[in-house]
């Protein structure tokens, strides 16, 4: 069956913070049939998603936005930009008893290429069922595979050695009960796991199942990677936010540092991205990474002088430390108490 639908393009950010347009249809599209139109000029997708979706490029987002507001002065601010979409409908066949039953979740994660085949088919399954709900399962006893088609995982602190490979969630919720009796469970965001084909950007090794299983994923600039990479990546890009970027550029050759326990936070989310106190010729200066600004201190070893000279500055400020909001302020107030603490001499 043949589709027409006038729908908008809506603006989306991925995990890399990359911004692409995405049009939502009714049902789902066969790719080669489909052919969007704006203002009765064709647009071509940059590729589609599971459902036969056109995904359009971040130029696209602008045209779309330009076009909109330059009707608008014409017509009025409620009006409404639509592409026009033809397509021709795509029924997937999908055998429920392989996505929406214990044995055939069980048989499908048995390698990256069948699990992820299976996630794909549990969403596009739920699509087909329209108002109908999934199965919910837990695999590996740490991702949830809910009734919506989507996965979560487990929140760290709450993993039980022990759990089945694979079971419905009431299991996993009396398993749990058992071992942790009245305790609450945190599932966490939306988790993505690696195609088969993918490797981590930082150790560069190929993802397996053991992965899965065993392991827990992070993100490295919108790629997915092994937890502790993208905890060690993590740990020497702030390495290089804080020392190469600000410190060296105040202190230059003069100085060395020691690295030093978060400040702000210890909890699994932040406690592998350091502070450091840093060893300087005046003295020793603490800083390191709050959630929005960077805290400064100038410890009782360094060279006397008056906060005074931060009056103007609308920050948080204490006996010997200020808050920084960026990079550009923290490398201002350090070269100021610097170029304070040693005075240009006296020309006779």
């Amino acid at each position: 069956m043949q589709y027409q639908e006038n729908v908008r393009i809506q603006t989306c950010i991925n995990n890399a913070g990359e911004t692409f347009g995405w049009i939502e249809l009714q049902h789902m599209a066969d790719p080669q049939s489909v052919i969007v139109s704006l203002c009765g000029e064709r647009l071509y997708p940059k590729k589609f998603n599971i459902f036969g979706e056109p995904i359009f490029t971040e130029e696209v987002c602008d045209l779309f936005e330009w076009k909109e507001r330059a009707l608008e002065r014409r017509h009025g601010k409620d009006f409404r930009l639509t592409a026009l979409v033809t397509y021709d409908g795509s029924k997937v066949h999908i055998n429920p008893h392989e996505v929406n039953s214990l044995d055939g979740i069980t048989r499908s994660i048995q390698d990256l290429k069948s699990l992820n085949q299976l996630l794909k088919d549990r969403r596009i399954y739920k699509r087909q069922l329209e108002n109908g709900k999934l199965n919910e399962y837990v695999i590996f006893g740490r991702y949830r595979l809910d009734e919506f088609g989507q996965v979560w995982t487990l929140g760290e602190q709450y993993e039980v050695h022990g759990m089945p490979l694979a079971c419905t969630q009431n299991e996993f919720d009396e398993a749990y009960n058992k071992v942790k009796p009245n305790e609450w469970v945190s599932w966490g965001g939306v988790c993505n796991i690696p195609e088969e084909d993918e490797s981590c950007p930082w150790c560069t090794k190929k993802f397996t199942i053991d992965d899965v299983k065993n392991g827990r994923f992070g993100v490295i600039n919108g790629k997915i990677a092994h937890l502790q990479c993208a905890k060690q990546y993590e740990h020497e890009r702030e390495i290089d936010k804080i020392i190469r970027r600000i410190m060296e550029l105040v202190y230059e050759d003069e100085l060395t540092f020691d690295i030093l326990p978060n400040g702000y936070c210890n909890q699994p989310c932040c406690a592998h991205k350091p502070w450091f106190l840093c060893h300087t010729p005046d003295g020793d200066i603490e800083i390191g990474w709050r959630k929005r600004v960077i805290s400064i201190e100038w410890k009782e070893n360094f060279k006397p002088f008056d906060m005074s000279i931060f009056d103007s500055e609308d920050v948080t400020k204490w006996k010997r430390g200020i808050h920084a909001w960026g990079n550009d302020k923290a490398y201002e107030y350090i070269k100021k108490v610097k170029d304070t603490v040693n005075p240009e001499p006296e020309q006779k």
